[in-house]
């Protein structure tokens, strides 16, 4: 079972809440200890959605946090934080990583721009446009246009954080 410790907020309050929901070091380790969870997802900076303002991260209170802890740590809000950022995740204990506005909103506008046919500057949507151009527009194929932005999107993250090849 995964729980979460402390809170990630919204983005959309990014500056005003994040700092009060930041997890404390002694807390996650009396927690870990006291109800054999199985991973924790910590509160170290990180918001879910899209950011207002600009991703700070306590990488220090990380690195400690998983000195504390025997479970996998999870990060929630991985959305928006950065390249180098989440692979710094991963170096001071990070396990596992939600991305889901980073690989839910590009697949929405690929679908809408298909249906509009109109291009984007997003390279992996324009890829997945020139795969189904001259496909006709309706509700069967622009699902396969979003899964296939998805696929690409999905396919960067295994290979920044070292997992390709690793199943």
């Amino acid at each position: 079972m995964e729980a979460e410790l402390g809170h990630v907020g919204t983005g959309t309050e990014y500056e005003a809440t994040r700092d009060s929901g930041l997890t404390h070091r002694e807390e996650a380790k009396r927690f870990v200890e006291e109800t054999g969870v199985d991973a924790l997802a910590v509160a170290v900076g990180t918001s879910h959605g899209v950011y207002k303002g600009t991703p700070r991260l306590e990488f220090e209170l990380l690195r400690d946090i998983a000195g504390l802890v025997s479970v996998p740590l999870v990060l929630h809000g991985g959305s928006g934080t950065g390249d180098e950022n989440l692979k710094k995740c991963i170096e001071c204990g990070i396990q596992k990583i939600n991305l889901f506005t980073d690989m839910a909103d590009p697949a929405g506008e690929a679908m809408a721009c298909f249906m509009r046919g109109e291009s984007s500057s997003d390279p992996d949507i324009t890829a997945a446009l020139e795969m189904y151009a001259g496909k006709k527009k309706n509700f069967n194929v622009a699902p396969m246009v979003g899964t296939e932005v998805y696929r690409r999107k999905l396919e960067h993250y295994i290979q920044l954080f070292g997992s390709d090849g690793k199943a």
